[in-house]
């Protein structure tokens, strides 16, 4: 368990994640704000940004010797996923390795990072983006298909309730400091993504298999006609 859970609240920021990178404040320090102006997701993508609408958190993790850093993901989805079923937001999942469905389509997005110092791990960065009452006009800027509470529930969620309610159940689950081994068996009930048909956009080009593990490492296993592909990183799609 990290040592203490400083929450800051922030007016505007650039990221929350970038926040921590630059002010590296003690370990378990939770950031949060609803105008963020250059929020990314992974590979470099970027997070629709409308101010006063959205969430994004972000959680500064100690790194652990041999820790898998899939796991940090998982603390931020895991209590999202339960929010969401309690607003009515129906037919919720995680899809490996970050994002939230509602629908089929993505409603929240987590980006895990690390910290090093002389090649060494030293902390670990984990944020999360939700869309809370982004109108369906305005998920049109994005390029994959989502979608929000608003616009799954038709009901506007009162910005501030809805961050309590969230830290609420994350400071809860930071708390209980579950080992990774139940972290990992909550998130594949969470999950729904073991028997789901897929297609990984290697660097080789698209893999299909049917997904049949997520292992102790958060690796992905896809069963193909050539055998076993373990996926440690990159894009999969329902196919």
């Amino acid at each position: 368990m990290e040592p203490s859970n400083r929450i800051i609240y922030l007016d505007t920021i650039d990221s929350t994640n970038s926040y921590l990178h630059r002010e590296k404040p003690p370990a378990g320090t939770i950031v949060y704000t609803f105008r963020q102006s250059a929020g990314r997701g992974r590979q470099g993508k970027s997070w629709i940004e409308v101010n006063d609408r959205n969430l994004a958190l972000s959680v500064l993790f100690g790194a652990a010797p041999g820790e898998a850093p899939f796991w940090r993901i998982a603390l931020l989805s895991l209590p999202m996923v339960e929010l969401l079923n309690s607003v009515k937001v129906g037919a919720v999942w995680i899809k490996w390795p970050n994002d939230i469905l509602a629908g089929g389509k993505k409603i929240a997005g987590v980006l895990a990072e690390t910290l090093l110092e002389e090649n060494r791990i030293t902390g670990i960065i984990a944020g999360i983006g939700i869309n809370v009452n982004t109108t369906a006009e305005e998920l049109t800027a994005v390029a994959r298909p989502a979608t929000s509470i608003f616009c799954e529930t038709g009901r506007l969620q009162d910005l501030d309730r809805f961050a309590e309610e969230y830290l609420e159940r994350l400071l809860r689950l930071l708390r209980e400091n579950p080992p990774p081994g139940v972290i990992r068996e909550r998130w594949l009930a969470g999950s729904g993504i073991i028997g789901r048909t897929l297609a990984w956009a290697s660097p080789a080009g698209a893999v299909h298999g049917c997904a049949v593990n997520v292992d102790e490492e958060g690796l992905l296993w896809l069963e193909t006609d050539g055998g076993i592909v373990k996926v440690a990183a990159g894009d999969v799609d329902l196919r």
